[in-house]
Protein backbone atom coordinates (compact mmCIF):
# COMPACT_ATOMS: atom_id res chain seq x y z
CA UNK A 1 0.00 0.00 0.00
CA UNK A 2 2.63 2.56 1.02
CA UNK A 3 4.73 1.93 -2.11
CA UNK A 4 1.64 2.52 -4.24
CA UNK A 5 0.78 5.69 -2.34
CA UNK A 6 4.31 6.96 -2.93
CA UNK A 7 3.56 6.94 -6.65
CA UNK A 8 0.87 9.54 -5.95
CA UNK A 9 3.24 11.88 -4.16
CA UNK A 10 2.39 11.06 -0.53
CA UNK A 11 5.03 12.08 1.98
CA UNK A 12 5.60 10.07 5.15
CA UNK A 13 5.09 11.94 8.43
CA UNK A 14 6.27 9.72 11.25
CA UNK A 15 4.55 9.71 14.63
CA UNK A 16 4.30 7.65 17.77
CA UNK A 17 1.51 6.14 19.86
CA UNK A 18 -1.56 4.05 19.16
CA UNK A 19 -4.26 4.42 16.55
CA UNK A 20 -6.42 7.51 16.98
CA UNK A 21 -10.16 7.32 16.25
CA UNK A 22 -10.00 10.17 13.72
CA UNK A 23 -7.12 8.46 11.92
CA UNK A 24 -9.04 5.17 11.80
CA UNK A 25 -12.08 6.95 10.33
CA UNK A 26 -9.97 8.71 7.71
CA UNK A 27 -8.21 5.48 6.77
CA UNK A 28 -11.60 3.85 6.32
CA UNK A 29 -12.77 6.74 4.15
CA UNK A 30 -9.63 6.47 1.99
CA UNK A 31 -10.06 2.75 1.36
CA UNK A 32 -13.78 3.18 0.63
CA UNK A 33 -12.88 5.84 -1.92
CA UNK A 34 -10.07 3.86 -3.51
CA UNK A 35 -12.02 0.58 -3.70
CA UNK A 36 -15.23 2.31 -4.87
CA UNK A 37 -17.33 0.75 -2.13
CA UNK A 38 -19.14 1.64 1.10
CA UNK A 39 -18.05 -0.63 3.95
CA UNK A 40 -20.79 -2.31 5.95
CA UNK A 41 -20.67 -1.67 9.73
CA UNK A 42 -19.14 -5.14 10.13
CA UNK A 43 -16.50 -4.49 7.47
CA UNK A 44 -15.68 -1.11 9.01
CA UNK A 45 -15.15 -2.72 12.41
CA UNK A 46 -13.03 -5.53 10.98
CA UNK A 47 -10.90 -3.13 8.96
CA UNK A 48 -10.18 -0.93 11.96
CA UNK A 49 -9.24 -4.01 13.97
CA UNK A 50 -6.66 -4.80 11.29
CA UNK A 51 -5.32 -1.25 11.60
CA UNK A 52 -5.02 -1.54 15.38
CA UNK A 53 -3.32 -4.93 15.05
CA UNK A 54 -0.78 -3.49 12.60
CA UNK A 55 0.03 -0.61 14.98
CA UNK A 56 0.67 -3.07 17.82
CA UNK A 57 2.71 -5.56 15.81
CA UNK A 58 4.78 -2.98 13.90
CA UNK A 59 5.21 0.00 16.27
CA UNK A 60 8.29 1.26 14.41
CA UNK A 61 6.97 1.36 10.85
CA UNK A 62 3.15 1.38 11.13
CA UNK A 63 2.74 5.02 12.33
CA UNK A 64 4.82 6.32 9.43
CA UNK A 65 2.96 4.18 6.91
CA UNK A 66 -0.37 5.38 8.28
CA UNK A 67 0.65 9.02 8.09
CA UNK A 68 1.84 8.59 4.51
CA UNK A 69 -1.62 7.43 3.49
CA UNK A 70 -3.44 10.07 5.55
CA UNK A 71 -1.32 12.86 4.05
CA UNK A 72 -2.10 11.59 0.56
CA UNK A 73 -5.81 11.30 1.38
CA UNK A 74 -5.85 14.90 2.58
CA UNK A 75 -4.38 16.02 -0.77
CA UNK A 76 -6.81 13.88 -2.77
CA UNK A 77 -9.85 15.39 -1.04
CA UNK A 78 -8.74 18.86 -2.08
CA UNK A 79 -8.30 17.89 -5.74
CA UNK A 80 -10.70 18.33 -8.64
CA UNK A 81 -13.02 15.54 -9.75
CA UNK A 82 -10.85 14.79 -12.81
CA UNK A 83 -7.68 14.60 -10.71
CA UNK A 84 -9.40 12.30 -8.24
CA UNK A 85 -10.53 9.98 -11.05
CA UNK A 86 -7.05 9.76 -12.56
CA UNK A 87 -5.46 9.33 -9.13
CA UNK A 88 -7.69 6.38 -8.34
CA UNK A 89 -6.96 4.76 -11.69
CA UNK A 90 -3.19 5.11 -11.19
CA UNK A 91 -3.43 3.72 -7.70
CA UNK A 92 -5.62 0.69 -8.49
CA UNK A 93 -3.49 -0.38 -11.45
CA UNK A 94 -0.57 -0.87 -9.04
CA UNK A 95 -2.41 -1.81 -5.86
CA UNK A 96 -4.72 -4.62 -7.03
CA UNK A 97 -1.84 -6.81 -8.32
CA UNK A 98 -0.15 -6.38 -4.94
CA UNK A 99 -3.33 -7.52 -3.16
CA UNK A 100 -3.63 -10.56 -5.43
CA UNK A 101 -0.05 -11.64 -4.63
CA UNK A 102 -0.33 -11.06 -0.90
CA UNK A 103 -1.35 -13.74 1.56
CA UNK A 104 -1.82 -11.23 4.36
CA UNK A 105 -5.20 -11.57 6.06
CA UNK A 106 -6.03 -7.86 5.79
CA UNK A 107 -5.08 -7.76 2.08
CA UNK A 108 -7.29 -10.76 1.35
CA UNK A 109 -10.08 -8.98 3.23
CA UNK A 110 -9.74 -5.81 1.11
CA UNK A 111 -9.49 -7.73 -2.16
CA UNK A 112 -12.69 -9.64 -1.33
CA UNK A 113 -14.46 -6.33 -0.70
CA UNK A 114 -13.28 -4.98 -4.06
CA UNK A 115 -14.37 -8.13 -5.89
CA UNK A 116 -17.82 -8.09 -4.26
CA UNK A 117 -18.34 -4.51 -5.45
CA UNK A 118 -17.09 -5.19 -9.00
CA UNK A 119 -18.84 -8.33 -10.16
CA UNK A 120 -16.20 -10.72 -8.84
CA UNK A 121 -13.34 -9.07 -10.79
CA UNK A 122 -9.98 -8.38 -9.15
CA UNK A 123 -8.55 -6.22 -11.95
CA UNK A 124 -8.85 -2.57 -12.98
CA UNK A 125 -9.50 -2.08 -16.70
CA UNK A 126 -9.75 0.77 -19.19
CA UNK A 127 -13.53 0.39 -18.94
CA UNK A 128 -13.39 1.03 -15.19
CA UNK A 129 -11.40 4.20 -15.77
CA UNK A 130 -13.82 5.40 -18.43
CA UNK A 131 -16.84 5.13 -16.14
CA UNK A 132 -16.09 8.49 -14.58
CA UNK A 133 -15.76 9.48 -10.97
CA UNK A 134 -18.24 6.94 -9.63
CA UNK A 135 -16.33 6.32 -6.42
CA UNK A 136 -16.82 9.85 -5.20
CA UNK A 137 -20.36 8.60 -4.55
CA UNK A 138 -18.88 6.10 -2.11
CA UNK A 139 -16.76 8.83 -0.55
CA UNK A 140 -19.92 10.86 -0.01
CA UNK A 141 -21.85 7.83 1.20
CA UNK A 142 -24.41 8.22 -1.59
CA UNK A 143 -26.48 5.12 -2.18
CA UNK A 144 -25.96 3.35 -5.50
CA UNK A 145 -28.25 4.80 -8.15
CA UNK A 146 -28.72 8.12 -6.34
CA UNK A 147 -27.16 11.36 -7.50
CA UNK A 148 -25.28 13.56 -5.05
CA UNK A 149 -28.02 16.18 -5.41
CA UNK A 150 -30.69 13.62 -4.48
CA UNK A 151 -28.77 12.56 -1.39
CA UNK A 152 -28.64 16.19 -0.23
CA UNK A 153 -32.41 16.68 -0.40
CA UNK A 154 -33.81 17.23 3.08
CA UNK A 155 -33.24 19.37 6.16
CA UNK A 156 -29.83 19.36 7.90
CA UNK A 157 -29.37 21.00 11.31
CA UNK A 158 -26.50 21.92 13.60
CA UNK A 159 -27.04 23.09 17.19
CA UNK A 160 -24.74 24.96 19.54
CA UNK A 161 -25.29 26.14 23.09
CA UNK A 162 -27.84 24.99 25.67
CA UNK A 163 -30.58 24.86 23.04
CA UNK A 164 -28.90 21.82 21.51
CA UNK A 165 -30.25 18.29 21.21
CA UNK A 166 -29.88 16.53 24.58
CA UNK A 167 -30.72 12.96 23.56
CA UNK A 168 -31.36 10.76 20.52
CA UNK A 169 -35.02 11.74 20.20
CA UNK A 170 -34.43 15.07 18.45
CA UNK A 171 -36.06 17.08 21.25
CA UNK A 172 -34.58 20.44 22.26
CA UNK A 173 -34.97 22.74 25.23
CA UNK A 174 -35.24 26.52 25.17
CA UNK A 175 -32.05 28.21 26.30
CA UNK A 176 -29.00 30.05 25.06
CA UNK A 177 -28.24 28.43 21.74
CA UNK A 178 -28.11 28.71 17.97
CA UNK A 179 -29.54 26.38 15.33
CA UNK A 180 -28.09 26.45 11.80
CA UNK A 181 -30.23 24.79 9.11
CA UNK A 182 -29.73 23.99 5.44
CA UNK A 183 -32.80 22.68 3.61
CA UNK A 184 -32.19 21.33 0.11
CA UNK A 185 -35.19 20.82 -2.18
CA UNK A 186 -35.59 18.83 -5.40
CA UNK A 187 -34.72 20.95 -8.42
CA UNK A 188 -31.77 22.73 -6.83
CA UNK A 189 -33.44 25.14 -4.37
CA UNK A 190 -31.88 25.72 -0.94
CA UNK A 191 -32.91 27.63 2.20
CA UNK A 192 -30.42 28.63 4.88
CA UNK A 193 -31.72 29.56 8.35
CA UNK A 194 -30.01 30.68 11.55
CA UNK A 195 -32.13 30.84 14.71
CA UNK A 196 -30.51 32.19 17.86
CA UNK A 197 -32.29 32.03 21.23
CA UNK A 198 -31.22 33.69 24.46
CA UNK A 199 -32.91 33.39 27.85
CA UNK A 200 -31.77 36.38 29.89
CA UNK A 201 -31.19 36.41 33.63
CA UNK A 202 -34.52 38.26 33.95
CA UNK A 203 -36.34 35.52 32.04
CA UNK A 204 -36.63 37.50 28.81
CA UNK A 205 -36.76 35.47 25.62
CA UNK A 206 -34.61 37.11 22.95
CA UNK A 207 -34.64 35.53 19.51
CA UNK A 208 -33.28 36.26 16.05
CA UNK A 209 -34.43 34.40 12.95
CA UNK A 210 -32.38 34.87 9.78
CA UNK A 211 -33.37 33.26 6.47
CA UNK A 212 -31.93 33.28 2.94
CA UNK A 213 -33.12 31.33 -0.11
CA UNK A 214 -31.29 30.49 -3.31
CA UNK A 215 -29.94 27.75 -5.57
CA UNK A 216 -27.31 25.06 -5.05
CA UNK A 217 -25.11 22.96 -7.33
CA UNK A 218 -22.56 20.18 -6.85
CA UNK A 219 -19.30 19.58 -8.70
CA UNK A 220 -17.07 16.77 -7.47
CA UNK A 221 -16.73 17.22 -3.74
CA UNK A 222 -17.70 20.91 -3.85
CA UNK A 223 -21.10 22.32 -2.91
CA UNK A 224 -21.92 25.84 -4.14
CA UNK A 225 -24.87 27.83 -2.78
CA UNK A 226 -25.96 31.08 -4.42
CA UNK A 227 -28.03 32.69 -1.68
CA UNK A 228 -30.30 35.69 -2.12
CA UNK A 229 -31.00 38.50 0.34
CA UNK A 230 -31.10 37.33 3.96
CA UNK A 231 -34.15 38.48 5.95
CA UNK A 232 -33.33 39.05 9.62
CA UNK A 233 -36.10 39.24 12.24
CA UNK A 234 -35.49 39.86 15.93
CA UNK A 235 -37.85 39.71 18.91
CA UNK A 236 -37.49 40.52 22.62
CA UNK A 237 -40.25 39.46 25.00
CA UNK A 238 -39.28 42.16 27.51
CA UNK A 239 -38.37 45.15 25.37
CA UNK A 240 -40.12 46.14 22.13
CA UNK A 241 -37.05 48.20 21.22
CA UNK A 242 -35.30 44.90 20.63
CA UNK A 243 -37.72 43.92 17.86
CA UNK A 244 -36.46 44.49 14.31
CA UNK A 245 -36.67 43.37 10.69
CA UNK A 246 -33.84 44.05 8.25
CA UNK A 247 -32.06 42.60 5.24
CA UNK A 248 -28.48 41.57 4.50
CA UNK A 249 -27.03 41.46 0.93
CA UNK A 250 -27.01 38.28 -1.15
CA UNK A 251 -23.90 36.11 -1.16
CA UNK A 252 -22.32 32.92 -2.51
CA UNK A 253 -20.81 30.06 -0.54
CA UNK A 254 -18.65 27.16 -1.82
CA UNK A 255 -17.54 24.39 0.53
CA UNK A 256 -15.92 20.96 0.40
CA UNK A 257 -18.45 18.49 1.77
CA UNK A 258 -19.25 14.85 2.41
CA UNK A 259 -22.26 12.89 3.61
CA UNK A 260 -21.72 10.11 6.12
CA UNK A 261 -23.44 8.15 8.86
CA UNK A 262 -22.59 8.98 12.46
CA UNK A 263 -20.65 6.27 14.24
CA UNK A 264 -20.76 7.95 17.65
CA UNK A 265 -21.45 5.56 20.54
CA UNK A 266 -23.56 8.36 22.02
CA UNK A 267 -25.96 8.20 19.07
CA UNK A 268 -27.23 4.62 18.68
CA UNK A 269 -29.80 5.92 16.15
CA UNK A 270 -26.88 6.54 13.70
CA UNK A 271 -28.14 9.74 12.00
CA UNK A 272 -26.83 10.88 8.62
CA UNK A 273 -24.44 13.83 8.70
CA UNK A 274 -23.63 16.53 6.14
CA UNK A 275 -20.10 17.73 6.92
CA UNK A 276 -18.27 20.82 5.64
CA UNK A 277 -14.50 21.31 5.78
CA UNK A 278 -13.36 24.65 7.18
CA UNK A 279 -10.38 26.46 8.69
CA UNK A 280 -11.52 25.40 12.17
CA UNK A 281 -12.03 21.78 11.16
CA UNK A 282 -15.08 19.77 10.18
CA UNK A 283 -18.58 21.15 10.89
CA UNK A 284 -21.38 18.58 10.62
CA UNK A 285 -25.14 19.01 10.23
CA UNK A 286 -27.53 16.23 11.23
CA UNK A 287 -30.31 15.19 8.86
CA UNK A 288 -33.69 15.89 10.42
CA UNK A 289 -35.95 12.86 10.71
CA UNK A 290 -39.00 14.92 9.74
Amino acid sequence: MVSCVALLGGAAVYGQGGLKRADADNMTAFYEWVLEVKFTPEQRMQFQQYLEKDMKEHPTTAPGNLNTILETWSQIKQSSEEVRRKTRATFLRDYLPELRKSGDESDVFLLDIYKSAHGGRDTFTDLDEARGNVADKSDLNVASGDSVEESLVGKWERHTGSGSITDGTGKTKYGNGTTYTFEFLPGGAVQYTVVEKTLSIMGCKIESNNTARGKFSVSGGKLTMNLGTMTMIGTDSCDRAGNYKKNEPAGDLTVTFRIKQSDSVLRPDKPMLLCFDGDAGEACYEKASR
